[in-house]
C-alpha cells in the first residue's frame, strides 16, 4: 500500500542555495568567487567604528560564503580552516572591542565604581 502523495517527504530547501544566500556570501568571497577574502575580514574587524551588527553581519556572510564554497565543493579540510579562521579572528577583535576603555564606558556609564 503507498502512503498519499501529500504524506511523502520533499526535501528541504538548501538555504545556501538561494539568492539571498549568494548575495550575502559575495560580501566575503574574494573577487574570483574561490576563496575567502580575508583582507576585507580583517578590515571589517580592525574598524574602530565597527559595531555589534556590523560583527554580526561579517559572520552571515562568512557563513554563506562557506556554504557557497561547499557547493562548489571546495575540499572539507579547507572549509573547516576557513571557518576557524574566522572564529579565531572574530574572537579576537570582540575580545579587544570588551576590553577598549570604551567598552568600560558603556558597561559603567555613571563613571562610579
Amino acid at each position: 500500500m503507498r502512503a498519499p502523495a501529500s504524506s511523502v517527504a520533499r526535501p528541504e530547501p538548501n538555504p545556501f542555495e538561494s539568492a539571498e544566500a549568494a548575495a550575502l556570501a559575495r560580501q566575503t568571497l574574494n573577487v574570483g568567487g574561490l576563496g575567502i577574502d580575508w583582507d576585507r575580514i580583517d578590515a571589517t574587524l580592525a574598524d574602530p567604528a565597527a559595531r555589534l551588527d556590523d560583527y554580526r553581519s561579517l559572520l552571515r556572510s562568512a557563513n554563506a560564503a562557506l556554504g557557497q564554497l561547499f557547493l562548489a565543493n571546495t575540499p572539507i579540510e579547507q572549509l573547516v580552516r576557513d571557518r576557524a579562521a574566522v572564529v579565531d579572528r572574530h574572537g579576537g577583535a570582540a575580545d579587544r572591542a570588551r576590553r577598549s576603555p570604551a567598552a568600560d564606558l558603556f558597561a559603567n556609564p555613571a563613571g562610579s565604581g
